[in-house]
C-alpha cells in the first residue's frame, strides 16, 4: 500500500516536471529559461527513477520467496554465532590473554 501511494506522487512529479519544461518554452528571458528547462529536466529524471524503483520493489514483494528443497525452516543458524552457540568475537586485534 505504502509503494503504491510513493509512486502515485512519484507519477504527479512527473507530470508536473513534464508541465514545468512545457511552461519553460513560454519564457523570455534565456537566462530564465535554461534555468527552468534544466530544473524541469531535474525532476522528471528523479522522478521516473522513484517509479522505477517503487515498481522494482512491488514486482519483487508480489513474488514467492524460493525455499532450497532440503532445508527445514528452522535449520538457518543467526549470524554471529557459531554452532555450539558461542558468539563470534568482531574484533580481528583481539590478543590471547594465555599467550604471554
Amino acid at each position: 500500500m505504502g509503494h503504491l501511494l510513493l509512486t502515485a506522487a512519484a507519477c504527479f512529479f512527473v507530470w508536473f516536471g513534464v508541465a514545468l519544461l512545457l511552461a519553460s518554452y513560454g519564457l523570455k528571458d534565456p537566462f530564465s529559461f535554461i534555468m527552468t528547462f534544466f530544473a524541469a529536466s531535474l525532476i522528471i529524471l528523479i522522478s521516473l527513477v522513484m517509479v522505477l524503483g517503487f515498481l522494482l520493489r512491488m514486482r519483487q514483494g508480489l513474488q514467492p520467496k524460493p525455499q532450497a528443497p532440503d532445508a527445514e525452516p528452522g535449520d538457518l543458524q543467526p549470524p554471529g554465532q557459531h554452532e555450539t552457540g558461542e558468539h563470534r568475537h568482531q574484533s580481528q586485534n583481539q590478543t590471547d590473554p594465555d599467550v604471554g
